[in-house]
Order: structure tokens, then sequence, then C-alpha cells
């Protein structure tokens, strides 16, 4: 079953490798905006520019270290500048 996730949000946090990185291509396959969140910035926007290319939608990075309380209160104040809401938020972060 392929279900759409056209027009849903999708928050990844640890996108940048491993379980988070496949989180956002699947997002991206059926779809999905979605929103990478890690530390590695030249992972993530490559990353971005893989999943905007395949699905067509909007692919944002924000960069953040979550281990930072300081961090997590300024990237969520950057998806509130991008997006209007959250639909999803997949924690994956190591």
């Amino acid at each position: 079953m392929d279900k759409s996730f056209r027009d849903k949000v999708v928050v990844v946090t640890g996108a940048s490798s491993g379980i988070g990185k496949s989180i956002v291509m699947e997002m991206a396959q059926r779809q999905a905006t979605v929103i990478l969140i890690a530390r590695n910035v030249a992972k993530l926007e490559e990353i971005a520019a893989e999943a905007q290319a395949l699905s067509g939608e909007d692919a944002y990075v924000i960069p953040a270290d979550l281990s930072h309380a300081e961090e997590i209160e300024a990237a969520f104040a950057q998806i509130a500048d991008k997006v209007d809401h959250v639909d999803y938020l997949i924690n994956a972060a190591g």
C-alpha cells in the first residue's frame, strides 16, 4: 500500500544519516514536505536536494544540535517561519 503524504509536513530529527535519512527519503517518495534537523549542514543540504527532486515538494534544512536546549528553541522558531503546521515529528536523533 502506497499512502501519499501530499500536503503533510514531516519533521525528522537525526536526518543526516541512518534511520533519519531513510525516513526523510520515504516521506519524500510519498510527496511530503520534509524538514530535516541534524548537526551536519552539508549532509542535510545534500539529502534535502535529493528529497526535493524525488517529491517535487519543499525540503527544509535546520542545522541544530538537539542536546542543547537553546538550539531546540531556535529550531522550533525556524520551523514556525517555514511552515504553518507540522503533521508529524519523527525523533531519530541518536
